[in-house]
């Protein structure tokens, strides 16, 4: 398979008229940074196929993706999709399918968390101030019958 590999700068640019009637593929492999975060995996758009993957080089982590593709410009849209961030899942995710849960999953699940555990806690000063209001109720009451079972009943419930 004969494969043309534009730099980067050249990738809006035609395939040259000198080798376009050899050319069966076009591919691109660049380094870009980690952040902002892009799911790793394979990316397919038209007739270009995306990798993107995490990888140690130069001394730092860096995403490393490399598109293959008939066109030039599914090339392109693949690439700047991934890049900019609206083609935002891979067709085949590297993250989370050995467990099951895509960060996707992952992070709906983080939230619906940290929705219950708000509502754990308004429930909780509800409870709270149910409690308070028996507590006084108690003790009004208490100065008015004698004060055997209601110092029972306090201590029970408050341990006073």
């Amino acid at each position: 398979m004969r494969s043309y590999f534009p730099n980067c700068d050249e990738r809006t640019e035609p395939i040259p008229a000198l080798v376009a009637g050899i050319v069966e593929e076009i591919s691109l492999h660049e380094l870009f940074p980690l952040e902002p975060k892009r799911e790793a995996g394979i990316y397919l758009h038209g007739s270009a196929r995306a990798e993107v993957e995490p990888k140690f080089i130069n001394g730092r982590m860096q995403n490393r993706i490399c598109v293959t593709a008939k066109e030039m410009k599914d090339l392109q849209e693949v690439y700047e999709g991934i890049r900019v961030g609206s083609i935002r899942r891979p067709d085949k995710s590297y993250e989370g399918e050995q467990d099951g849960m895509s960060r996707k999953e992952l992070e709906a699940q983080l939230k619906e968390a940290r929705e219950s555990v708000e509502e754990l806690g308004r429930e909780y000063d509800r409870f709270r101030s149910l409690l308070e209001k028996a507590d006084d109720r108690i003790t009004e009451l208490s100065s008015l019958e004698g004060e055997g079972l209601w110092v029972f009943l306090r201590r029970k419930l408050f341990g006073r």
